[in-house]
């Protein structure tokens, strides 16, 4: 779906939600910026479940062994 005549976009291509929108943090790396949330969510499962890695892959809807996985390599 490409809605400009050409290959740059203008502010008048953007939605409007977006044009009201002023930047207030530096843009990060996409792996960066998802490593940063993903670190975030199982963070805050952990908080929500007391440290229960079971429930919190439960509120996560991943494996228990990916959590652990994850909770390794990211905190």
């Amino acid at each position: 779906m490409n809605h400009t005549e050409n290959d740059v976009l203008n502010l008048e291509d953007l939605p409007q939600f977006l044009k009201k929108r002023t930047p207030s943090e530096k843009i990060l790396p996409l792996r960066e910026a998802m490593i940063e949330m993903e670190t975030k969510l199982i963070t805050e499962a952990l908080l929500q479940t007391n440290g229960n890695v079971l429930q919190a892959s439960k509120l996560l809807q991943i494996p228990r062994q990916t959590l652990q996985y994850k909770i390794k390599k990211h905190i």
